[in-house]
């Protein structure tokens, strides 16, 4: 007898503690199915109290009830535990046979002589619950197949049929402490297999999330990382997207995490270094960053990053994203500069209309009133309206043309020349009306040739207004020309001395330019020796209405417009566009044009 307690006491005390332990888990996971496990195996071990009461003599009929009842209940808990553990829904004929099962032990209670036989079936009913749970480890799999969940379907048929005698087992029977020691054993070897069955369940799950997660974050566009504070400041994980946002390698960043910072614009490298240095707030709003790339372009990030926190409340590291948002920011810049581009167009057109519609609206008025009545008078007044009709008409014209050019909403139409013939062909448009003008139209052509990508109409329309300007400003008997060079050797300026220049007329050559061409360019030059431009409007001309009203010397007669269309269609064949002049001494056009 003293052994038999020591057994069921053993056995009680290992399935509690066991029942703990499935129940702190659940604690830990909330997986649903250790919660039932967990439940099952304290409530197995209190069932135990009643053969320690068997044991000191009580009533053998009315215990067996009371544990076929508790084994009832577990055995449905567990089942429950086990289709939870298979992701699957208990079959509603387990709901009926518990129900038969119930009602079979409320009757052995009831009626004496059929005690053993309903007794009897109850028991068979547990045994079958397990072997059901035995198949269910047996038919069902994980994402490997594992030798644990074999073991556990085996184990659990062989719990099954122990259950299915042990409840019929008299305290006084010589096999009643091997019995128990069977029991202690099956319970244990169970419940590991069971615990490393849910732990290899974890680890699948786990690593399907970080399978799930890899796929996700390295096929995003969007920069994500992680980034540890303690004990050294590291990168911890880089998606492979840095590459195609910053052209650096998530190996980079692990060897040396500065490169990072390093490739930040200054304005903003100090932001980002508080944020990965001394977390304190987690971005509710995205902050907006910069970054240079190799080439020198400036790109555009929104950056948005959660503070990590260790256990005890300090702070161990920052992850987040940072979305390359280039694309987005010159949208937003090129619509900002529209409506900025459509607000000056409206204020610059009620401020050049008004004047001459007022003027008009005058001898309109003084028309329909009758107050000119002499013939030759109506038609000298109407001369002057059809004028500034077709005035205005221009205005209008060389104004949307700017807006459009500023808003890139003009297609050019591209196709290639030798540089040579495009200024031998300009050359010849506008010699006559040079001539015309009393003054001589000089071309001077290197022995250089190259061959430039130009829309012709474009930029014959660039030449035409740098030629009536110059025409506008040199008096009679005064000079203009045409000139160009090729420029190779990007260390180079424009050369001020004679270097390829042995066609140049020396009186208009050039002096100590300062401006600095890139690689591949041709550099054409618009010269004339007329009235020059006073230095303080050389920033200006090239600004829309700009007529250099603040100088007596140089006044410009026009609506200010062909400067600035000049230069949004030269910048639009991807060349730069500067002056040089000096009062009195004469004005030079540079613009310059890449060639292949």
């Amino acid at each position: 007898m003293f052994l038999i307690t020591h057994s069921i006491i053993a056995m009680s005390s290992i399935t509690f503690v066991l029942g703990l332990i499935y129940f702190y888990l659940f604690l830990q996971n909330h997986n649903r199915y250790m919660g039932f496990w967990g439940v099952s195996w304290i409530m197995y071990s209190l069932s135990f109290i009643f053969d320690l009461l068997k044991f000191a003599g009580q009533d053998f009929s009315i215990f067996i009830i009371e544990k076929q009842t508790f084994y009832l209940i577990i055995s449905i808990l567990f089942l429950f535990g086990s289709y939870n553990f298979w992701n699957k829904s208990i079959p509603k004929f387990w709901i009926y046979f518990s129900v038969i099962s119930f009602s079979t032990i409320i009757s052995a209670t009831l009626t004496e002589n059929f005690f053993l036989p309903l007794m009897l079936h109850s028991s068979i009913f547990l045994c079958f619950i397990s072997v059901w749970n035995g198949l269910l480890f047996l038919t069902h799999s994980l994402d490997d197949k594992t030798s644990e969940k074999y073991l556990t379907g085996f184990i659990f048929i062989i719990w099954g049929i122990y259950q299915g005698y042990y409840p019929f087992i008299h305290p006084n029977f010589w096999l009643a402490p091997w019995s128990y020691l069977c029991g202690v054993v099956l319970i244990n070897i169970l419940s590991i297999l069971i615990l490393l069955l849910h732990f290899k369940k974890n680890k699948n799950e786990i690593l399907k999330r970080e399978k799930r997660f890899r796929l996700l974050a390295e096929n995003a566009h969007d920069l994500i990382y992680l980034y540890y504070l303690n004990p050294t400041p590291r990168f911890e994980y880089v998606s492979p997207a840095i590459t195609k946002i910053m052209n650096l390698t998530p190996e980079n960043l692990y060897s040396d995490p500065m490169i990072f910072f390093d490739t930040i614009h200054p304005e903003d490298k100090l932001m980002l270094q508080e944020i990965f240095t001394q977390p304190l707030t987690e971005s509710v709003e995205p902050i907006c960053l910069r970054w240079i790339c190799k080439a020198g372009q400036i790109m555009y990030g929104e950056l948005h990053h959660t503070i990590i926190y260790e256990q005890w409340g300090n702070v161990k590291g920052v992850e987040g994203i940072l979305r390359d948002v280039t694309e987005r920011k010159q949208v937003e810049e090129n619509l900002l500069k529209i409506q900025k581009s459509r607000h000056e167009l409206i204020t610059n057109i009620s401020h050049e209309l008004r004047t001459p519609i007022t003027l008009i609206q005058g001898y309109v008025e003084a028309m329909v009133d009758n107050l000119i009545t002499d013939p030759k008078d109506l038609a000298k007044y109407l001369n002057i309206i059809h004028t500034k009709v077709l005035s205005l008409n221009r205005l209008i014209n060389d104004l949307f043309q700017l807006t459009q050019l500023e808003a890139r909403e003009i297609d050019f139409q591209f196709f290639e020349i030798s540089i040579k013939n495009l200024i031998q062909r300009i050359y010849y448009k506008f010699e006559l009306d040079v001539k015309n003008a009393g003054l001589e139209l000089l071309l001077n052509v290197p022995n250089d040739d190259c061959i430039v990508t130009v829309d012709f109409d474009r930029i014959e329309q660039v030449f035409a207004n740098l030629i009536y300007n110059s025409i506008k400003h040199t008096c009679m008997g005064g000079k203009i020309s045409i000139e160009y060079i090729v420029q190779y050797n990007i260390s180079n300026p424009i050369p001020s001395g004679n270097e390829n220049t042995e066609n140049i007329n020396t009186d208009y050559q050039i002096d100590n330019c300062l401006y600095e061409i890139p690689l591949n360019n041709v550099i054409i030059m618009i010269k004339d020796n007329g009235s020059g431009i006073p230095e303080d409007d050389l920033p200006h001309i090239f600004t829309r209405f700009y007529r250099g009203e603040k100088s007596n010397v140089y006044k410009i007669k026009g609506r200010g417009l062909g400067l600035s269309i000049t230069k949004e269609i030269v910048e639009s064949h991807g060349g730069s566009i500067w002056v040089d002049s000096k009062i009195n001494q004469g004005t030079t056009f540079y613009f310059s044009l890449p060639f292949c």
